[in-house]
C-alpha cells in the first residue's frame, strides 16, 4: 500500500453533505461485493436466489429502485443469463419485485422480506435465543475494526460518500431510518479495502436484519445515532485509528443496551 499522502486544506472540516434523496445514481456507490460477487456453489439458481434477495433486504437496491441489468448481473455473480433470469422471475412471484418492459425496463423492487417483520421486538429477541448474542459480538468482533482500519485508509471519495449517507439518514422520515442505518453502516467497509471485512459488514447486517426493523423507532435513539455516526466519521476524517473505534463501541453497545431491556424489561 502507498504512504499516505498530505491532505488537501478542505479536509479539515467534514467535506460538503448532500442533502437531496438517495437516488439511483448514489446507490450505485454501494459495494458491488456487498452481494454481487462471484458466486462458487453447485446450486447456482439458490445462491442467486439468495444474493439478490440480500440486496434487497440489505438495502443495496432499495424499494422502488432497480436492479442492474441481467448482462451486469451475469457479469458480477459469474453466471448464466438464464440463472440470473429465473432467480428474477422466482423474486417477481414471491412479490419482491416487478420486471417492467420497454424503455425504462428492468426489474424493480418493490418490498423488502424484512418489511414483513414481526412487529413484537420481545418475540423476535426471545425466537432469536443464544443467537442474538453471538450476533452482538459477532458485531462487535468486526464494526470496531473496520472503522479504525478505515480511518488509516479511507480516501477522500469514499469519505465524502458516507458523509452523503450520513446526511441522507437525518432526513428520511422515522419509519425508514433503519435502512438509511444499515447503509451507513455498509459504506464503511469499503474504506478497509479489505473484501472479507466487506463481507463481514454485510453479514452483520443480516444477523441483525430481522431484529432491527422490529425494534421501536425511539426519537431519542435515532438522535443519539446521529451524534454517534457524526462522531465515527469525524474520527475517519481525522485519521483517528481509536477514536473510530471507541465510537464505534459506544454505538453497538448503546443498542445493545437497548435490546436487553426490550428483551427482559
Amino acid at each position: 500500500m502507498t504512504e499516505p499522502q498530505p491532505e488537501p486544506s478542505h479536509l479539515n472540516a467534514a467535506p460538503e453533505r448532500a442533502t437531496g434523496p438517495v437516488g439511483e445514481d448514489e446507490v450505485k456507490h454501494l459495494p458491488a461485493e456487498l452481494v454481487f460477487r462471484s458466486i462458487r456453489s453447485r446450486n447456482l439458481f439458490e445462491e442467486t436466489v439468495a444474493r439478490l434477495s440480500q440486496a434487497i433486504k440489505l438495502g443495496v437496491v432499495p424499494i422502488g429502485e432497480r436492479f442492474p441489468t441481467e448482462r451486469e448481473l451475469t457479469e458480477q455473480l459469474e453466471v448464466s443469463r438464464v440463472t440470473v433470469r429465473e432467480a428474477l422471475r422466482a423474486l417477481e412471484q414471491a412479490g419482491l419485485i416487478e420486471i417492467r418492459r420497454g424503455r425504462q425496463g428492468g426489474a424493480y423492487v418493490l418490498r423488502s422480506e424484512l418489511s414483513e417483520a414481526r412487529a413484537n421486538v420481545r418475540t423476535v429477541l426471545r425466537d432469536m435465543g443464544p443467537a442474538l448474542d453471538d450476533a452482538m459480538d459477532y458485531r462487535r468482533a468486526i464494526e470496531p475494526t473496520i472503522v479504525e482500519l478505515a480511518a488509516d485508509r479511507r480516501d477522500e471519495s469514499q469519505l465524502e460518500y458516507s458523509y452523503s449517507l450520513f446526511e441522507q439518514s437525518k432526513l428520511v422520515p422515522p419509519a425508514s431510518f433503519r435502512g438509511a442505518d444499515s447503509r451507513l453502516h455498509l459504506s464503511l467497509a469499503p474504506m478497509t479495502g479489505s473484501p472479507s471485512l466487506i463481507a463481514a459488514a454485510a453479514d452483520v447486517q443480516l444477523r441483525l436484519g430481522e431484529l432491527l426493523v422490529a425494534m421501536p423507532i425511539l426519537d431519542e435513539s435515532i438522535r443519539h445515532s446521529h451524534l454517534q455516526h457524526e462522531r465515527i466519521l469525524d474520527a475517519i476524517r481525522d485519521r483517528d485509528p481509536q477514536a473510530a473505534r471507541d465510537a464505534m463501541i459506544e454505538q453497538i453497545e448503546a443498542t445493545a443496551a437497548l435490546m436487553h431491556g426490550l428483551r427482559w424489561g
